[in-house]
């Protein structure tokens, strides 16, 4: 049999880089949409690849056949029309190198205030932080407004990490794999991840990263709050007394944790099963039964976060101080920084540095009390200020007073420290634990959960004591509107800004008035 052998050449090579090229640009497109490939760092190389394979491809076409080349540009309107065209090529050029950068180089520009077309930074920590595969699947008509949010909410937590996928189905054109998810109406998510499946529906971020959290962290966490004392109760809503916890509930479980009332009157033992304790502003003293078996839950490494008002004996004080903290008998004023005109509601913007207070906006605290640290704490304990309020402000101990102002002596002279976070760890007793408290109770209440940043410091506050520090960030914001908070000093400057601007035309125009008159 006649064999023939062919040298590899300059037109194979040709061949060959058209080939490579064509097939590169093809892997480049197919990849991504295929559910088992997860390097989606390396399209952009591919891209890359095709396309100077393309260009070689060109140069070396060019060169083969220079001399038709020489030839076609010989005459002089051959040269005028191949300038032209070399312009026109080399602008292409540049948009398709530029396209391709900036296609595997995403960016965007927010500069709205509040950045609402951004992702939150928890929502970011969360995604980039992913150590297992996700895979969201929507299901919304492609005629439904709300499949089109999704498609482009979901798009932008995939660009977040390579280890979450999404897919878009119709349950009208694709019934059967509705079907076998389970899914009996439209506008539904599925999030699956480690075999377990979350179902979501509505189309908003916190909804979105809400249910990542859950398919992804498996077992809750049990959130306890004690109850029989007056608490705030996270199964109220009581927005002007301060003692509904609705919203931080709400907020409190789409993080993943449990939510459970805790009674000790009856049974004074906290269970083992809890992950931490909120006591949140009793207005009744504990019995010594309850306070000791919240002492043996601490002693045992649960967590406790408390939140105390002002003018109350809580039967905790003497417990607080064996780990070196004493809440101070006064409420906080100031005239200067407050929220609103409630100058017993201090605006805190000063906040020393810890992950809980870490990119925290503003937060105000309305009827709070200061309070003290030992200078040498006890051996094992160390606490950290979380909360301190402005120069301006001191600590009033007589509230019968018909003037509210400094006396020298008595009153406790600002900055003062309104919240501190305590690590405890005591070797010879083997105990490690955490403790969070708070000279205030009504931050985290329904009137006030949600305004600036209190919602955000209680939510990093329990992280913090759940050892879920990867959750600290400020979490995605509610839908519809949010509230413009000025604090005293902005409202007089708005105040007066508002106000020069109509004295200014009457002075200006009473002046031209009489100048006019007198002429």
């Amino acid at each position: 049999m006649l064999k023939i052998k062919k040298k590899f050449g300059i037109d194979e090579l040709v061949n060959l880089t058209s080939i490579l090229a064509i097939l590169f640009l093809a892997a480049a497109v197919v990849l991504p949409h295929v559910r088992a490939f997860r390097y989606f760092a390396l399209i952009p190389w591919l891209r890359g690849i095709g396309l100077g394979g393309l260009f070689v491809f060109l140069i070396l076409q060019a060169w083969i056949h220079r001399k038709k080349v020489s030839e076609l540009f010989g005459h002089r309107r051959a040269r005028s029309g191949a300038n032209s065209a070399l312009q026109i090529v080399l602008f292409l050029g540049l948009l398709v190198v530029l396209n391709s950068i900036a296609a595997g180089h995403r960016g965007r520009l927010d500069l709205t205030s509040g950045r609402d077309f951004s992702l939150a930074e928890q929502t970011k920590k969360i995604v980039k932080n992913l150590k297992t595969d996700v895979l969201v699947t929507s299901y919304f008509k492609e005629t439904n407004p709300s499949s089109m949010r999704a498609r482009e909410l979901w798009k932008e937590y995939s660009y977040l990490s390579p280890r979450l996928k999404y897919r878009q189905v119709d349950p009208d054109k694709d019934r059967a794999r509705a079907i076998q998810a389970g899914v009996k109406r439209y506008g539904v998510s599925v999030i699956e991840a480690e075999g377990r499946k979350v179902e979501i529906e509505g189309t908003s971020e916190g909804e979105f990263t809400g249910g990542i959290i859950k398919a992804t962290r498996g077992e809750q966490k049990v959130v306890l709050f004690l109850e029989g004392h007056g608490e705030a109760s996270p199964n109220s809503q009581d927005q002007e007394n301060g003692g509904g916890l609705s919203t931080a509930k709400e907020a409190i479980e789409k993080q993943n944790y449990r939510v459970e009332p805790l009674s000790l009157i009856a049974h004074p033992q906290v269970p083992a099963s809890a992950s931490l304790l909120v006591v949140a502003g009793p207005k009744k003293a504990l019995l010594k039964e309850e306070v000791s078996a919240i002492a043996s839950f601490v002693e045992r490494g649960g967590k406790v976060l408390l939140l105390l008002s002002p003018q109350v004996k809580t039967g905790l004080e003497q417990w607080l101080k064996s780990y070196g903290i004493t809440p101070d008998d006064n409420l906080v004023l100031d005239y200067k920084q407050h929220y609103f005109v409630d100058a017993s509601a201090p605006l805190i913007n000063r906040y020393p540095f810890h992950s809980i207070t870490q990119n925290l906006p503003d937060s105000f605290f309305p009827a709070a009390r200061s309070l003290s640290a030992d200078r040498k704490m006890p051996e094992g304990v160390s606490a950290a200020p979380l909360l301190e309020t402005s120069d301006s402000s001191w600590g009033e101990t007589n509230l019968l007073s018909r003037n509210l102002e400094y006396n020298e002596g008595q009153d406790k002279k600002g900055p003062l420290t309104l919240a501190y976070a305590v690590d405890v760890e005591k070797k010879e007793k083997r105990q490690k634990t955490r403790l969070v408290l708070f000279g205030n109770a009504r931050f985290a209440s329904d009137g006030a959960f949600t305004a600036v940043g209190n919602g955000d410091l209680f939510l990093a506050s329990l992280n913090w004591l759940a050892e879920d520090e990867d959750l600290i960030a400020i979490p995605p914001k509610p839908p519809g509107p949010q509230p413009l908070v000025f604090s005293n000093g902005q409202m007089m400057q708005v105040f007066y800004a508002v106000m020069s601007l109509p004295a200014f035309l009457l002075f200006f125009g009473g002046l031209v008035w009489w100048k006019r008159r007198r002429s």
